[in-house]
């Protein structure tokens, strides 16, 4: 992605909102996520999409992740009691997978989703959730609107290998194929990630690398930002491609230049939203 293009939809997303606008203007967003023992998955996605601004933020999780989740969630998000075919009907997008165990139920739940996604929505799968998907990948719809986002550990385990690399680019023939078949986007996250289309379209990353996310929370932090701005950023004319590009370069960027004021060991992903705001006062136009 050119610095120019790059510009443009950092200016789109975060400075030119339109002055007439209403929430609904800039997306639903519905994550699916957290378990007993990962229920803080759910907040950290949570974080990264608030970051976004999506007009209406929404979770969907067991009764006991919300007991524990419900009080430190954005104040303006709001949970969804039952998933069914017309109550995802309103949402523009779908983060599945953060913190939740592999079950049939959730199987279930991946099953409907992806039986019963629009034309216009998208689903972003993540974690725990891309297992499920290999189960379930026979209902891909043909809209090409669906993102799995695995680590290069998830990576190896979802095309077979004995040992994992971090080089994004040892997975890239494996990822190829896959997408192909299976018609949808795979981002390989490492130090630095692979964007791999349903076509084969390979996107290499251009930001440096950051070592201060390499740790627990940074792809839930990543997937949930993601989700956010794939809910309202392609009815603004930038494509799934380039949205997926933009946040993915965006969330690095913005640790590259903490990194430069913090140490890298105690920056956490759970200070994106802080990241975000210093790297936004710097690059306003």
């Amino acid at each position: 992605m050119g610095k120019d293009r790059f510009a443009e939809i950092l200016n789109l997303a975060f400075f030119q909102r339109k002055m007439d606008a209403q929430k609904s203007d800039y997306g639903r967003l519905l994550l699916l996520g957290g378990s007993a023992i990962y229920p803080n998955a759910l907040l950290l996605a949570g974080k990264g999409a608030q970051a976004a601004g999506p007009g209406y933020l929404s979770f969907h999780a067991d009764p006991e992740v919300r007991l524990i989740t419900k009080r430190r969630a954005p104040l303006t998000a709001i949970y969804l009691d039952e998933l069914r075919e017309d109550s995802i009907k309103p949402y523009d997008a779908f983060v599945f997978g953060n913190g939740l165990k592999e079950s049939p139920e959730n199987e279930a739940k991946l099953h409907m989703l992806l039986s019963h996604l629009e034309e216009h929505q998208i689903l972003l799968v993540d974690a725990t959730g891309i297992k499920m998907f290999l189960k379930a990948r026979e209902l891909c719809h043909p809209n090409g609107k669906i993102l799995l986002t695995p680590h290069l550990g998830e990576a190896a385990s979802l095309f077979g290998k004995k040992s994992i690399s971090k080089q994004a680019e040892d997975y890239l023939d494996s990822a190829a194929a896959f997408s192909k078949k299976n018609g949808v986007y795979l981002l390989l996250k490492g130090y630095h990630s692979l964007l791999i289309g349903p076509l084969g379209e390979v996107f290499p990353s251009d930001y440096p690398p950051t070592p201060s996310l390499a740790k627990a929370g940074s792809g839930d932090v990543l997937a949930g930002f993601l989700g956010g701005l794939l809910s309202y950023l392609p009815r603004f004319g930038v494509s799934f491609m380039e949205t997926i590009r933009f946040g993915d370069r965006l969330f690095h960027l913005c640790f590259q230049e903490a990194e430069r004021k913090e140490s890298q060991a105690l920056l956490s992903p759970s200070d994106f939203l802080k990241t975000l705001k210093s790297f936004l006062k710097r690059h306003r136009p």
